[in-house]
């Protein structure tokens, strides 16, 4: 809420993140780095599209511009997010036996 952004915006890119990374679920492996790295860019790719689309039709609709940088940033942003997902996805998945974390189908 504290974003320039209207409200709901993030929440559209969110969600649409989430809805594809839970239909990838069944096809990736998730303990694999490259599979985190690659959620994240096209998570963070997928977010940079949404946001760039509300610059570019929010003008048309309102007459003035949302207060937002430039697609670059938000790209580059998503590349940023891609590099440091393995990393701090490994130190949690370390750390999960710290947290009382059990693995599906254990008791």
């Amino acid at each position: 809420m504290l974003t320039l952004h209207p409200i709901g915006t993030w929440a559209v890119a969110y969600g649409l993140v989430g809805m594809f990374v839970a239909s990838t679920q069944e096809v990736v492996y998730r303990g694999h780095p490259l599979t985190h790295f690659s959620l994240a860019l096209l998570g963070g790719i997928l977010c940079g599209v949404v946001l760039t689309f509300h610059e570019w039709v929010y003008p048309m609709i309102h007459g003035k511009g949302s207060g937002q940088g430039g697609a670059v940033a938000l790209f580059a942003g998503a590349l940023y997010t891609a590099i440091l997902a393995p990393i701090v996805l490994g130190v949690l998945q370390r750390m999960k036996s710290t947290f009382g974390f059990r693995h599906r189908g254990t008791k």
